[in-house]
């Protein structure tokens, strides 16, 4: 009688141990994806199939000639919020939307290769003293080619826009950070209470240069201002 209870002792015990390992391996497979990683092989496959609602560059089209922006206020600190995000500055105008952003180290897997990103943009005036006149973004990251950025992140980004702002046809998303210097003097021109369908051509000029390889180049809008 002992050793029959003895025997379903230790059969038991084996019995918990695989089933602890069996526990332990299902956790090991089901914890919960880190939203984060936008370049993980679960990012990847989730994109799969899904429809695509970003933007993608135009070439010689009438995509980037807009008839009105402005500034989102809103958007823009619901983009800042996405993880990876550090600051963002989102316009909407008839038909898109142009989403500048900063990164910073709570995401990752944001572009395709490292050879893309700029970890210290602390020098960026040195790179254009002749357009650049501030830099408030200096130690950010920067994705200096925007066809560099992954799906994943630009899908997560187009997605938020879209939720609050469904009539938007395309959105446009860079995280070069020469792109964002320019950006931010629009909004600074929001902030100042001015429409900045009153800088309207110097805009388009900005986004045409940027997504659709336009050959003006933009210039600095607050010199643009001064004159």
């Amino acid at each position: 009688m002992m050793r029959n209870m003895r025997l379903i002792f230790a059969l038991c015990f084996v019995l918990m141990l695989l089933m602890a390992g069996c526990s332990s391996e299902i956790e090991r497979y089901t914890k919960k994806l880190d939203k984060s990683d936008y370049g993980s092989l679960q990012a990847q496959q989730a994109q799969k199939g899904k429809i695509i609602s970003f933007g993608t560059n135009h070439v010689d089209d009438n995509q980037h000639i807009n008839h009105t922006v402005q500034y989102s206020n809103k958007l823009s600190g619901v983009i800042a919020s996405i993880a990876g995000v550090a600051d963002a500055r989102v316009f909407l105008t008839d038909k898109n939307a142009y989403v500048a952003v900063v990164l910073d180290n709570t995401g990752r897997g944001y572009a395709k290769s490292n050879k893309y990103i700029m970890q210290d943009t602390s020098n960026i005036n040195n790179m254009a003293p002749n357009t650049i006149t501030n830099n408030p973004f200096s130690n950010y990251i920067s994705v200096n080619d925007n066809t560099q950025l992954t799906d994943p992140f630009k899908q997560t980004v187009a997605d938020k826009v879209l939720e609050f702002a469904p009539e938007v046809e395309e959105v446009h998303i860079s995280a070069n950070v020469k792109f964002m210097f320019y950006m931010d003097e629009f909004a600074q021109v929001a902030w100042g209470n001015e429409p900045v369908d009153t800088y309207l051509k110097q805009f388009n000029i900005l986004v045409q240069h940027q997504f659709a390889n336009g050959m003006i180049m933009p210039t600095s809008l607050n010199d643009y201002r001064n004159k």
